[in-house]
């Protein structure tokens, strides 16, 4: 069988394909920095005061991705706050962002947030642990 030299090339591999509810679909990640993997209580704001309990499952400096119990609206402006932990103290991470994507899948949901702004100390720390990761 003959494939395309850029087939050969590129293979896809496992990690590229999203087996969310079941789905198989090729997936497209735009982000610059890699996700460190967490398990972090926090707390989501949307604009105008809409407030939120979620989980952050993964961040770096230029995001994070969250679950929770609804569906979040694509595009809508946010602010994130979680603490994380780590051997000497516990650190608050407090982002400005939008969320660019919110799926629903059996009773609960995954959104993605893009960090537009957040206060140094947070980015700091983002940084520190991308380092350590």
């Amino acid at each position: 069988m003959n494939f395309p030299v850029d087939f050969l090339e590129h293979p896809f591999h496992r990690k590229d394909l999203d087996f969310a509810c079941g789905v198989s679909v090729m997936k497209t990640d735009s982000r610059h920095f890699w996700r460190t993997s967490c398990r972090a209580p926090a707390r989501l704001l949307l604009a105008p005061a809409v407030e939120y309990s979620c989980t952050v499952v993964d961040v770096s400096e230029g995001g994070a991705g969250v679950t929770l119990a609804d569906s979040l609206p694509a595009g809508a402006s946010c602010m994130v706050s979680f603490d994380l932990v780590d051997k000497d103290a516990v650190r608050r991470i407090n982002a400005w962002g939008r969320i660019v994507y919110s799926n629903a899948c059996a009773g609960s949901a995954k959104a993605g947030i893009q960090f537009l702004d957040m206060d140094s100390n947070s980015r700091f720390l983002l940084r520190a642990l991308e380092l350590i990761s």
